[in-house]
């Protein structure tokens, strides 16, 4: 290896030697200012209490003079930390208070109720021989206790029928005719007075009925209800016998 070589690598060694020094200063700068900028002031110190720190004259003719006096703030002589308590205000709340109902009272009118009287039946005391009506008039004598008396032509007991009524007829068709009816709870009676049914005990005899003389709508005919044996006969003049 000649001269030459042994210059340059000295001069390369150099410029490597100014160029690693060159970037450690870079680095060491760039840590100061690092820390300068991440470590934050320290505060300047307060002066103790009581003790007026020193007014900057300025002593430059012409120049005014810049007076600082910092006021220092009250000491507090109590013991601790003092609490500052916040008390919030409470609006005041509006209460409202519905003014009282008043309840009408209903006025009963007075109502009138037209109560229907009816009319009083006379009721005729029958006499101790009553008077003997043919069956053909007994609708002239409706309302009335008359012994009626005929020859029965036609007898029917309807045991199916409501009541089981048995049906003496003075007329065929019985429609518009005289009437008397032995009812079902009636018609044991009349088996023990005359020994047989009713219906063929005065079938084709003379009878006479004594009792109130009705008015049957349904056959707009006259009607006695029997529920008495002793107000029946057979082959008889009149009920008084």
């Amino acid at each position: 290896m000649t001269r030459n070589h042994w210059i340059v690598i000295g001069i390369a060694g150099a410029a490597l030697g100014l160029v690693l020094a060159c970037l450690c200063l870079g680095c060491c700068l760039s840590a100061a200012i690092l820390w300068q900028i991440v470590q934050p002031p320290s505060p300047p110190p307060l002066p103790p209490p009581g003790v007026t720190p020193p007014t900057a004259t300025s002593t430059a003719t012409g120049t005014p003079t810049l007076t600082h006096t910092p006021t220092l703030a009250p000491t507090s002589t109590a013991t601790g930390t003092p609490t500052l308590t916040h008390t919030p205000t409470t609006p005041p709340t509006n209460t409202w208070t519905p003014s009282p109902t008043q309840t009408p009272t209903p006025t009963h009118s007075p109502t009138h109720t037209a109560t229907a009287t009816a009319a009083p039946t006379a009721t005729k005391t029958p006499t101790t021989t009553p008077s003997h009506v043919p069956c053909a008039q007994a609708g002239e004598h409706i309302g009335d206790y008359e012994c009626v008396c005929c020859t029965i032509v036609r007898t029917y007991y309807c045991s199916s029928c409501g009541g089981q009524p048995t049906f003496l007829n003075s007329h065929d068709p019985y429609e518009g005719y005289f009437t008397a009816v032995v009812w079902g709870e009636n018609r044991q009676a009349f088996m023990d007075h005359f020994g047989s049914p009713p219906e063929s005990v005065f079938r084709n005899r003379f009878s006479c009925f004594y009792g109130l003389i009705e008015y049957y709508a349904p056959n707009q005919a006259p009607q006695i209800i029997l529920r008495n044996p002793a107000n029946a006969c057979v082959d008889c003049a009149d009920c008084g016998r």
